[in-house]
């Protein structure tokens, strides 16, 4: 069953990332002698091309031209290229995508206080962090990163505040202090019992099936006591954020369905209440929270390593260190959790990624995580493998990536997927544990750290702009081969500076599959 444990300090998540990839590429033949070329324009208006040869010759760099040689080299690259009859895009605009899914998903909180541990804020503060649109607020959060295609909405229910989403209950015993499951299932169990006076689960089983399921309602347990996912370390009265399921001992039928069971599709997740350690004592925030919601509500995979080799894709998304991010020194830890990435947001069909599929060369302009216009840019490799291109710029959520070394002035993310690992290996939550051959890998720019050291942020310079590397091709290093080595064509040149539009010139020869 998938359940996550990630755990804060030193990164302290377990990632997984590579070495530099490559896996098996089957695209359109294209001819042994293909060109790409940056164009950068200075100051003084004059147009630098650079052409290089992926072919066995030796790269060769020439000079200067102004705007007529411009014309001519691109003339000449046009020769050079494949013109593959595959293409589905025309030659100067990404193909077009289909509309982003709008959802809204029942959410019940069940808090729940032990004989010797209580709550120290109320339902009202809780309601407000989970389904509040202020900023540090969970659904704030969600509606940011979904473009405004998701929030989670209140269950119905009659306990303290009615409607408010929130049920209290106590149970007659001490907190299990177990820091995980399934020793605390059978306080779930007790739990949803006594709130069951207080809200008809039925009213949830969409489908008549007897059973409910996370697309129709979300069960959330908050724990009275502390968070061990915070340290990675066992607390007095803790418990570990997780999401999982459980056996049918602990799989009660209520109001005629059943709830949570691994046996009929059911899920919680569960966070304990309280971020402690030393002097550092604060009410849990909305990273740990989104993150593990992730997991439940959208069958999201950590891309964290899970075998603890590597960092897996860092402080770059929600399903990984990103959970932790703050956007200032003085900023709680998870407080202001990066976006999800790219991947995750088409998993979650938020996005719908506009494909360059065509060798001729284009233009594109990529708009900031935080917009309502945020795009993402998919070059297809071969049937399996293909990469993402979307602009990461210290904005609104992604403001947390100021964790990474303490200054973040954005850049563009050029993601590695391979659609194959990510369906052999989700189910057992591996997708990135291993660190030569990821699902999503972030292709380093420069200082790479997070396929090595499990331990590690990212760096800011891990990021593609004018002026710390603004090049991604089969020559560079990192390379745009496919996982086994063969070159893709794929070019992503002459991209831009920071800011809340970048701009790139990339080709692609392969069509998409």
């Amino acid at each position: 069953m998938l359940h996550s444990r990630p755990h804060f300090f030193h990164t302290i998540l377990q990632h997984n990332k590579n070495t530099k990839k490559r896996n098996p590429a089957e695209r359109p033949s294209t001819p042994d002698f293909c060109l790409f070329f940056v164009i950068h324009l200075p100051l003084d208006n004059i147009f630098k091309v650079q052409f290089i040869s992926t072919s066995i010759h030796s790269l060769k760099r020439i000079g200067m031209f102004r705007f007529i040689g411009l014309i001519a080299a691109v003339l000449f690259f046009y020769g050079c290229q494949s013109q593959s009859s595959d293409s589905q895009s025309s030659p100067h605009s990404p193909s077009s995508p289909s509309a982003p899914v709008n959802e809204s998903r029942p959410l019940i909180v069940i808090r729940i206080n032990y004989d010797n541990v209580q709550f120290q804020n109320d339902a009202y503060t809780w309601s407000k962090k989970i389904f509040g649109y202020s900023e540090h607020e969970l659904n704030h959060y969600y509606q940011e990163i979904s473009s405004g295609h998701f929030k989670f909405i209140k269950a119905y229910e009659n306990e303290g505040t009615a409607n408010d989403g929130i049920i209290t209950v106590k149970l007659d015993k001490n907190h299990p202090d177990s820091g995980s499951e399934p020793t605390i299932h059978p306080d779930f169990f007790q739990a949803l019992t006594k709130a069951d006076s207080f809200i008809n689960y039925n009213l949830y089983d969409k489908n008549g099936d007897g059973n409910i399921t996370p697309d129709e309602l979300i069960i959330m347990f908050l724990i009275a006591g502390n968070e061990d996912a915070f340290t990675g370390l066992t607390n007095d009265l803790g418990v570990w954020a997780h999401q999982s399921c459980t056996l049918s001992a602990n799989t009660p039928l209520l109001d005629n369905v059943s709830l949570i069971g691994c046996a009929f599709g059911g899920k919680y997740a569960v966070f304990g209440e309280r971020h402690h350690f030393g002097n550092y004592d604060a009410d849990a925030t909305i990273g740990i929270i989104a993150h593990e919601l992730g997991h439940a509500a959208f069958g999201l995979p950590d891309l964290y390593d899970t075998s603890g080799q590597s960092a897996g894709i860092g402080y770059f998304g929600l399903m990984a260190g990103g959970m932790w991010a703050q956007e200032d020194p003085n900023d709680l830890f998870g407080n202001t959790p990066v976006h999800m990435s790219a991947w995750s947001k088409i998993h979650n069909h938020w996005i719908i990624a506009d494909t360059v599929s065509d060798s001729s060369l284009q233009q594109v302009e990529l708009t900031q995580t935080s917009s309502a216009n945020y795009n993402v840019i998919k070059l297809p490799i071969n049937s399996h493998e293909y990469f993402l291109l979307e602009n990461r710029n210290p904005s609104g959520y992604d403001k947390g990536l100021f964790s990474l070394n303490g200054t973040f002035n954005g850049g563009l993310a050029i993601w590695h997927i391979d659609q194959d690992v990510i369906d052999r290996y989700a189910a057992s939550n591996q997708v990135n544990a291993n660190k030569s051959h990821k699902g999503v890998d972030l292709e380093e720019a420069n200082k790479a750290e997070i396929d090595y050291d499990q331990n590690a942020f990212g760096h800011a310079d891990n990021l593609y702009y004018y002026g710390n590397k603004a090049n991604f091709t089969p020559l560079t290093s990192p390379n745009s081969n496919s996982y086994d080595r063969s070159s893709s064509g794929v070019g992503v040149a002459n991209i831009s500076y920071p800011g809340e539009t970048m701009s790139a010139v990339v080709t692609n020869p392969n069509r998409e599959f």
